[in-house]
């Protein structure tokens, strides 16, 4: 029989909507962590909420079978530091140390998966890769071999730009 994999539901949110502290206030599962979410994180959150409520996913009870697989334009790649700090590796080196520690926190690379996973009880794995574009062709199609390999059944896909964000669900049947 052949894996059939299904889009049980896409959706976007915009970096305004990100912005918007109210909402995390009232639908985040601790409103301390958006101390930690970067404009990437909330991004993908806004949008994963309402991929997860249109595909009528119950979050109540954990999961291992659900994974999440996203692609980021990382905010800071080593070019924009140099950007920012001027040439020379004295600069670049003197900036990274005077940053403030929350902010270096808010730039691991897994961080936006981690709070996926923790706001809808995904507890199986998550991948977070480095896009230098949005394609989300190319992504299904790898979410496609994740979801092949049979290690997990639901798999919640993103792509994030900084000022945009697009989520899918993913189902193999």
């Amino acid at each position: 029989m052949a894996l059939e994999i299904v889009l049980r539901s896409r959706a976007g949110a915009t970096l305004a909507e990100a912005q918007d502290n109210l909402w995390f206030q009232h639908n985040l599962y601790e409103p301390k962590a958006l101390k930690l979410m970067n404009d990437s994180t909330r991004l993908l959150l806004r949008a994963a909420a309402r991929v997860v409520a249109e595909a009528g996913l119950d979050c109540s009870q954990a999961s291992a079978r659900r994974g999440i697989y996203l692609l980021m334009t990382l905010p800071f790649a080593d070019e924009e530091l140099r950007a920012l700090a001027g040439k020379g590796t004295n600069q670049i080196q003197h900036l990274q140390q005077n940053l403030a520690p929350l902010w270096l926190l808010k730039q691991l690379p897994n961080l936006p998966a981690a709070h996926l996973a923790l706001q809808f009880k995904f507890q199986g794995p998550a991948w977070t890769g480095q896009a230098r574009r949005e394609d989300w062709t190319d992504l299904c199609r790898q979410a496609e071999e994740i979801l092949s390999d049979g290690e997990v059944d639901l798999l919640l896909v993103g792509i994030c730009s900084g000022r945009e964000a697009e989520i899918g669900l993913l189902e193999a049947r």
